[in-house]
């Protein structure tokens, strides 16, 4: 797969990924700009407040930065998201020039199926019951610090989601689990977590080895987006670098 074709595929299953689990939310409005995509709730969070995906012409670069303020004027928790494969060029310039600060960079990685890589050491969750149980796991894997109302919130939108969940389970317990999000042309996989006193015995190597026969199976990359001191464990397991995600908030 070309590097441009790449980029995109990871654009629409991020887009996908984080309007659907947005929409769980009763109260949540979908933005439908012809320049950018993304989501507006009363809720004071950026899990449900965000703009991406953003096509459009060097010639539209003020007015997209304008269209993004305003949006952002409404909602203060409102996260803006910039994806290798954006246009226009001067994206991330037009935001820092219109106060805009940056949050957080993360490196996105793919691997791409070449053989397979054994058999899967994972589970589907198969019923509502228990995908909220492990949604649960992965929220306290992730959100233990933040407020109730919070977890909550995304408890029961990973819970309810389109997207699969898949577990590894010891002695009946949850012990590591990972969201994995198809879409047309690339397989995501997010929230990939190993509970805190199983970590460092191959739990995490098993599941992304596990994500990665999925892939196989279905002929598409497997995409996902992490931190970037994470991205040397990835390589290991045949992962390599083809862009980054940048996230801004506007300045109050």
């Amino acid at each position: 797969m070309e590097l441009c074709s790449l980029t995109d595929a990871a654009r629409q299953n991020i887009a996908q990924t984080y309007i659907g689990l947005a929409r769980e939310l009763p109260d949540t409005r979908v933005i439908d700009h012809p320049n950018f995509v993304g989501t507006i709730s009363l809720r004071p969070y950026s899990f449900c407040n965000f703009i991406l995906g953003f096509n459009g012409e060097e010639a539209d670069l003020e007015l997209i930065t304008a269209e993004v303020d305003r949006w952002a004027r409404l909602q203060p928790a409102m996260r803006i998201f910039i994806i290798s494969g954006d246009e226009p060029r001067g994206l991330t310039e037009a935001m820092l020039g219109a106060g805009f600060a940056p949050l957080h960079r993360m490196v996105q990685m793919v691997w791409f199926p070449a053989r397979t890589l054994g058999r899967e050491e994972w589970h589907e969750c198969a019923g509502p019951e228990f995908r909220h149980e492990v949604s649960e796991f992965m929220v306290k894997q992730f959100f233990s610090m933040n407020e109730a109302g919070f977890r909550q919130l995304v408890v029961e939108a990973t819970a309810s989601g389109t997207h699969e969940l898949w577990y590894i389970s010891e002695n009946d317990s949850i012990i590591a689990a990972a969201m994995v999000a198809p879409s047309p042309h690339a397989l995501g996989v997010y929230n990939v977590c190993v509970d805190s006193s199983k970590r460092r015995r191959g739990y995490g190597s098993s599941l992304m080895r596990s994500a990665q026969l999925h892939a196989f199976e279905r002929g598409t990359p497997l995409v996902l987006q992490c931190d970037e001191k994470l991205s040397s464990w990835y390589r290991e397991l045949g992962f390599q670098v083809f862009g980054e995600m940048q996230s801004f908030q506007r300045r109050i």
